[in-house]
């Protein structure tokens, strides 16, 4: 089959569209692709941007919400049959209700092939974190129980790279890891404001960390994405590149933000030495759990170690 771009509305150009007119019309009525299939299209096809898509999903709160598409949890507490439209720009390229799916054309689309190992497709069951030490979560925990819809599935942490390569590949990624931070000494993170990110309905809250030296955290984040390039999303959700966040908490619009923010700038500041990060997963329907801690400025482990 030959892909040939075709125009669309908002005047972006996306590869391959069902064909037009009442046989194609009758066909997609009858069948609609899943969100998940549609979702897996655009994340993976090299020929579609995933930042250039937002998903509109509904809630029981306050009717639809919308997410950009990287910064989705294929994984995550929203199901899929609540995912209503998929849109690139004013464009909706994938409708559930209207039962429009632009993007059904690219379905026979040679599949890139499976990889394993280092090579692997991230997943949203794994990341490598930092995660604070045990002496600082309380404070950190008693705003996140009250207040983040995920407390009972993440620990409080720092994502570095999330998606990450399949637990399957921990071991290997271990030992390129150890070996990459070897000359990466300890720092120290201060936690030291509250901010938001702001949805169109909503805002999630996060506490602000600092590195002494300054950029030390940022510093980080770029080697390890450089040893994993394909676990870019961290850096790639946004213009602004990688913001290294700890989020505690989901603020619906009716909600008094000021007041709330304001009490919880009293636990700040908050500060511990970053000393190792985290490999983590979750399995099945278990909460997130360290499978690996690796020493920041350590030898790589010995054969026996691992």
């Amino acid at each position: 089959m030959t892909w040939l771009p075709v125009a669309i509305a908002s005047g972006c150009y996306l590869p391959g569209m069902a064909r037009q007119g009442s046989s194609g019309h009758d066909e997609a009525r009858q069948k609609l692709r899943p969100s998940r299939q549609v979702y897996d299209q655009i994340r993976w096809d090299p020929r579609l941007d995933p930042a250039a898509f937002v998903i509109g999903y509904e809630t029981r709160a306050s009717g639809t919400e919308e997410i950009g598409l990287p910064s989705f949890d294929p994984e995550g507490d929203i199901p899929w049959h609540r995912v209503q439209y998929i849109r690139q720009g004013t464009t909706t390229v994938w409708d559930r209700r209207r039962r429009v799916d632009l993007l059904e054309g690219q379905r026979s689309a040679p599949a890139p092939p499976a990889r394993f190992g280092l090579d692997a497709r991230p997943v949203h069951r794994s990341a490598l974190a930092l995660i604070p030490p045990r002496e600082a979560w309380a404070p950190i925990e008693a705003i996140r129980q009250a207040h983040d819809r995920h407390a009972q599935r993440w620990m409080p942490h720092i994502n570095l790279l999330y998606g990450f390569l399949p637990e399957a590949a921990f071991a290997e990624a271990r030992s390129v890891i150890a070996a990459a931070l070897r000359d990466v000494a300890p720092f120290e993170v201060t936690l030291d404001d509250v901010r938001r990110f702001q949805h169109r309905a909503s805002a999630t809250v996060w506490l602000h960390p600092r590195s002494e030296p300054p950029g030390a955290l940022e510093a980080l984040q770029a080697r390890l994405e450089a040893l994993f390039p394909q676990c870019s999303e961290q850096s790639t959700v946004s213009a602004s590149g990688f913001t290294p966040h700890l989020s505690i908490a989901q603020l619906r619009g009716g909600e008094d933000g000021e007041a709330l923010v304001a009490e919880w700038r009293r636990i700040l500041p908050i500060t511990f030495q970053a000393r190792a990060i985290h490999l983590i997963s979750r399995r099945g329907d278990e909460a997130f759990a360290i499978r690996h801690a690796i020493p920041l400025g350590e030898p790589p482990p010995e054969e026996g170690d691992r």
